[in-house]
């Protein structure tokens, strides 16, 4: 069934003329007061069309964009053509951003539920913390040696003293305090996916009841020195976004004038580290 206005006279190729020009000025003038005047003219002139029965297209007097064009200007309520380009360019501009601020919040949904987003920006906080993952640990047998020279400290820097070819264990630093004592800093790193995680360290990772992340220490270091052994007694557990890191004391209280006098004669000495424990977290599905 058509309008009340098809219904009261214009129909079939002059009632399609008017609903195009209908939707035209519904799209290019403002004010419903403009536009519904400028409808009633021309609803005027298709019906005078349609009695004489002349085509549609004859009440613009050529061609149609030229007519259009016209009613535009004569109308205080009508977008200039520059202003009907911003305008459609502005909800073309609306509808791309509409469209990526989906997209991205999509992406955004995905990352998070999928665990890319945790593990890029937490590590193994994400992994620590989060329920989904199960955390199973197990020792690692063996004593994991690194030689060392004290009279070049920097030289020591970043050797590894553990790699599986997942997990690496580095000295980090090796540094002196002036009065024959040293202390031996090491970082533990991991290999991290959304699906699982696996470090080697000789500090365990806990789940606090709470929780939280938690960490303790678990494993031991001594130092050689020729024949003779000495234990180094922990000084720092830490936290990190790649693993964990620990520092050992070296010839410390009773051991460091003995200590001192073997350094000087040998100058090297090798670092023995035992008591690692694997932990490996498994997304449960």
């Amino acid at each position: 069934m058509g309008s009340k206005r098809e219904n009261e006279g214009l129909s079939g190729p002059y009632w399609a003329e008017f609903r195009r020009l209908h939707q035209r000025l519904c799209r290019d003038i403002a004010p419903v007061d403009d536009r519904r005047e400028a409808l009633d003219g021309i609803y005027t002139l298709l019906l005078e069309a349609q009695a004489q029965k002349k085509p549609p297209q004859s009440v613009y007097g050529g061609s149609f964009s030229d007519f259009y064009e016209a009613l535009l200007e004569a109308l205080p309520g009508a977008y200039s053509r520059e202003g009907r380009r911003e305008r459609w360019a502005w909800k073309i501009g609306l509808g791309a951003l509409a469209g990526l601020l989906v997209l991205g919040l999509c992406v955004g949904l995905v990352a998070w539920y999928s665990g890319w987003l945790g593990i890029h920006t937490r590590g193994i906080d994400y992994l620590a913390e989060n329920t989904r993952y199960t955390l199973a640990r197990k020792p690692v047998e063996g004593v994991f040696s690194l030689e060392v020279d004290l009279n070049d400290l920097a030289d020591s820097q970043g050797k590894t003293i553990y790699d599986d070819g997942q997990c690496v264990i580095r000295l980090a630093a090796l540094r002196q305090d002036g009065q024959g004592k040293y202390t031996a800093f090491f970082q533990a790193e991991g290999d991290f996916s959304q699906k699982e995680g696996r470090l080697v360290s000789a500090v365990e990772e806990l789940r606090t009841p709470t929780g939280q992340r938690g960490i303790c220490l678990a494993g031991s270091l001594q130092a050689q020195v020729g024949n003779t052994v000495y234990t180094a007694g922990c000084t720092l557990l830490s936290e990190g976004e790649e693993g964990n890191g620990f520092a050992f004391s070296l010839f410390g209280g009773q051991n460091g004038p003995a200590a001192a006098q073997m350094i000087d004669e040998a100058g090297r000495i090798t670092l023995q580290l035992q008591g690692l424990v694997e932990m490996e977290w498994r997304r449960s599905e």
